[in-house]
């Protein structure tokens, strides 16, 4: 049997999925669709079906994690765009619950199996029906804030280490064996990890690109870099779909006590507009659907409209939003000195939102550095990664130490 390590980091969001595999970024919709019939053999040869395996995930999982069920399912795009599965399954956004769902499981799972079989065919050249493949996971992954505690913390983590998950990828006429097995999975409080890629760009150094660009603008600065932040009180804002983070951070760490989360994001918002187009439209449109009209991906004529009945809508997230950031600024003593926006939700409120927040910021004698669209969704699990290459270093460092203190 073949066996493969591997390094994950993985911010299940509740409308996207951001994981990086082995150094490799992945987002896909999260989302999954159950199979009850077998869906026909894709076009194309082989190479080009492992290349595109990650967009096109069809695999069958058991696993204690989900209740020792065989169920066959379609993740991410595959699930979006598939008309033979069962009903689509996404994450609640109005009772968020991430470390109770089957979903983080089900889709960390598939997308760990079928990275795990193009890796070994692009070391072995070739694929073999019903061979097997063992793979030996280090895992970091977040809960939100709201819901983090130690008791959820070890809940989540141990369904990932409870045992060896089986995991079956169908890649065009053969069938692949994964038998995943976690060594270690550390669940952080979403948000925390960001405060490590706001700082470091993860080669070692400061980071010092497009982040800062507005920030330097709006506050006059000649030169800025993740330096500037590391001795700084900094309140993250993290808006996500299902969930809004608020993170005390100084430096490297982070303070429990003073960070507290939301059961609240831009999800709701678009589950009502998305429900309001698609009584308009005469057809369903999932809330992961809506979300790529949002991205400008479809007909414009639905782009424009699903903007608009989001404008509709957003309204009330905003007003929202404001007032759990001012109340969280009394709570703090007004004890920050700036207030860091980011999250995937960021991206859609930014017009609504960002003058308001430079406006409270200005006031206080805060400064406010607003996450570019290009950066904003990918804040935690890049952290992650810079997280996990200093936990790394770090055990180097200690090995290193205690080999030099036997000679």
């Amino acid at each position: 049997m073949v066996k493969y390590q591997m390094e994950v980091q993985n911010d299940n969001g509740n409308s996207q999925h951001k994981i990086i595999v082995d150094g490799t970024l992945l987002k896909h919709p999260n989302v999954y669709t159950v199979l009850h019939s077998i869906p026909g053999e894709t076009d194309g040869d082989l190479q080009t079906a492992v290349v595109n395996l990650h967009k096109n995930i069809d695999v069958r999982i058991e696993s204690k994690a989900i209740g020792g069920d065989s169920r066959r399912y379609l993740i991410g795009d595959a699930a979006l765009e598939s008309v033979v599965g069962s009903d689509l399954y996404n994450m609640d956004v109005t009772n968020v619950q991430k470390h109770k769902e089957k979903l983080p499981i089900v889709n960390t799972l598939g997308i760990i199996a079928v990275m795990a079989v193009k890796k070994h065919f692009q070391q072995i050249g070739s694929l073999t029906d019903a061979e097997t493949i063992e793979v030996q996971v280090d895992m970091i992954t977040a809960l939100p804030a709201s819901i983090h505690t130690v008791k959820t913390e070890k809940e989540f983590s141990e369904k990932f280490l409870n045992g060896v998950h089986e995991v079956k990828v169908y890649v065009k006429n053969l069938t692949i064996n994964v038998q995943i097995r976690f060594e270690s999975v550390q669940t952080l409080r979403e948000g925390v990890p960001a405060m490590f890629a706001i700082i470091e760009d993860g080669k070692g150094n400061y980071r010092n690109d497009d982040l800062f660009k507005r920030f330097k603008e709006e506050y006059k600065l000649e030169k800025v870099d993740g330096s500037y932040l590391l001795e700084k009180r900094i309140l993250h804002c993290d808006i996500g779909d299902g969930s809004t983070e608020l993170i005390f951070t100084q430096g490297y760490s982070a303070d429990p006590l003073k960070s507290s989360g939301e059961k609240f994001g831009l999800g709701q918002a678009i589950e009502k507009a998305s429900v309001n187009m698609s009584e308009e439209e005469g057809m369903e449109i999932t809330r992961q659907q809506y979300s790529k009209f949002l991205k400008g991906e479809g007909k414009q004529r639905l782009v424009k409209a699903a903007k608009e009945h989001l404008n509709a809508a957003k309204s009330e997230v905003v007003e929202r939003l404001y007032d759990v950031i001012t109340k969280k600024a009394k709570v703090l003593k007004y004890e920050f000195d700036v207030l860091v926006v980011y999250g995937g939700a960021s991206i859609l409120l930014e017009d609504s939102l960002y003058p308001k927040f430079k406006d409270f910021c200005d006031k206080n004698e805060m400064e406010l550095l607003w996450a570019p669209p290009e950066f904003a969704t990918e804040m935690n699990v890049q952290g992650m990664q810079i997280y996990q290459e200093i936990i790394k270093e770090q055990a180097d460092e200690e090995i290193a130490a205690s080999e030099d203190s036997e000679k």
